[in-house]
């Protein structure tokens, strides 16, 4: 879905979020969902991603000052609103360089192309392999996430309270497990279900399986180890008072935020540009 219109108080929020602020301040984040709610929220489309800084804010307000990782399913779908984002500025890039070339081939002294430098800006944030490596950041921090949810959740399992730990496997890696015929209808369906799995390409998802294998490794381990502990840990020739952390290394949740923050830069800067280029043009 393609994101809304930049508006005036949209760009105010980023000015606002702009700045080095303190997540952990509550009266910070009151007077960003006040603004969010009076300013921006009346005038946003259901059926559109939320304008870039709120998306990023809401990003930032997960990992900052600390990452939640109960909230990895919720980043996530963030992430693939800024994925959307991302592919729908390219678009307009593409569009805006396609009709400045049109423009250029006219004789006519009303015409106004870009200036050499602002074509040369936009054509470099379109390059493939710009875009490619692009895309690879988001693939990779998504299945970062993924596993370190999976992990989180054996943690904090409660069979009274939460479902299977499978259905987070299938919602995640459903390329993995669409090995199994048995799974083939439930893989199609999280494959449409999951916005972070929207638009993935046959060697995306070969990357899913392999990444799923890791984590389906990680569960029988674990289940193993959980069963057993000491027995587990005599047969690997591990400390059988060694923490589960140790045993069982988490993804790691600095690196994986790090990188979150890199991409969220890679949309920003492509976005700037456009928008930098065309208030000059019109000032």
């Amino acid at each position: 879905m393609p994101p809304n219109k930049p508006k005036s108080y949209a760009d105010a929020l980023s000015t606002r979020l702009s700045n080095n602020v303190d997540y952990s301040d509550d009266k910070f984040h009151r007077n960003v969902f006040t603004h969010i709610k009076d300013k921006i929220t009346p005038t946003a489309s259901v059926e559109s991603c939320p304008p870039l800084p709120v998306i990023v804010y809401a990003i930032r307000n997960i990992l900052e000052p600390e990452p939640v990782l109960a909230l990895l399913p919720q980043l996530l779908r963030l992430l693939a609103h800024l994925e959307s984002v991302r592919a729908h500025t390219v678009v307009r890039i593409e569009e805006v360089l396609r009709l400045n070339q049109q423009l250029s081939a006219q004789d006519n002294a009303d015409a106004r192309p870009l200036d050499t430098d602002a074509r040369e800006a936009l054509q470099a944030l379109t390059k493939p392999s710009r875009l490619a490596a692009q895309r690879t950041v988001y693939r990779k921090v998504v299945h970062g996430c993924c596993l370190l949810h999976i992990h989180h959740l054996w943690r904090t399992y409660d069979p009274g309270r939460d479902p299977p730990l499978t259905a987070a496997l299938l919602g995640y890696f459903p390329a993995f497990l669409a090995q199994d015929p048995d799974n083939h209808a439930d893989c199609v369906r999280a494959l449409a279900q999951h916005p972070w799995h929207h638009a993935a390409t046959p060697d995306e998802l070969a990357e899913n399986r392999r990444v799923g294998a890791q984590a389906a490794e990680f569960m029988l381990n674990a289940a193993q180890y959980t069963e057993a502990p000491r027995e587990y840990c005599d047969e690997r020739g591990y400390d059988a008072d060694a923490p589960f952390d140790v045993l069982f290394p988490p993804p790691d949740v600095r690196s994986i935020a790090g990188a979150i923050m890199r991409f969220v830069d890679m949309v920003r800067l492509p976005t700037d540009t456009l928008q930098s280029i065309f208030q000059d043009s019109s000032s």
